[in-house]
């Protein structure tokens, strides 16, 4: 089984400096962390119901990892100003599918708020959904 994350740019630069310095892959750096994390918590997991596990579901899904691996090459030849109008219109488009994933990310929790009977800011703090620090 393949699970995809999508970290900031910044995020993934301190994971990928942590597994240089542990001098291991990234995606064992990443395994290590989390069967640390579930060994120590004692807590178990409630079962939810089916329509809540659903929209849970649908929020962990993200985009695949070379649309973002492409995204970010392509913001990263904008900053250098080295952009052709082709790769313009490539990230323009790449931006727009982004942010439609993310639209469809805060519909999902609207969602989820309405039957946890919460507001959308409580149920992102249970979950641990932060804004982005440029809203």
């Amino acid at each position: 089984m393949a699970i995809t994350l999508n970290f900031t740019p910044e995020f993934e630069v301190q994971i990928y400096d942590a597994a240089v310095k542990a001098g291991v892959s990234l995606d064992a750096y990443i395994a290590n962390i989390v069967q640390q994390y579930l060994r120590h918590t004692d807590k178990r997991v409630p079962s939810l119901p089916q329509s809540e596990a659903l929209l849970i579901e649908q929020l962990n899904l993200g985009l695949p990892e070379k649309i973002w691996q492409r995204y970010h090459h392509l913001v990263a030849k904008r900053r250098a100003e080295t952009l052709t109008p082709t790769e313009q219109k490539r990230l323009i488009c790449l931006t727009n599918k982004i942010e439609m994933a993310n639209a469809h990310r805060i519909a999902t929790l609207v969602k989820l708020a309405e039957l946890r009977h919460t507001s959308l800011d409580r149920l992102m703090d249970e979950l641990g959904i932060t804004s982005p620090s440029y809203v």
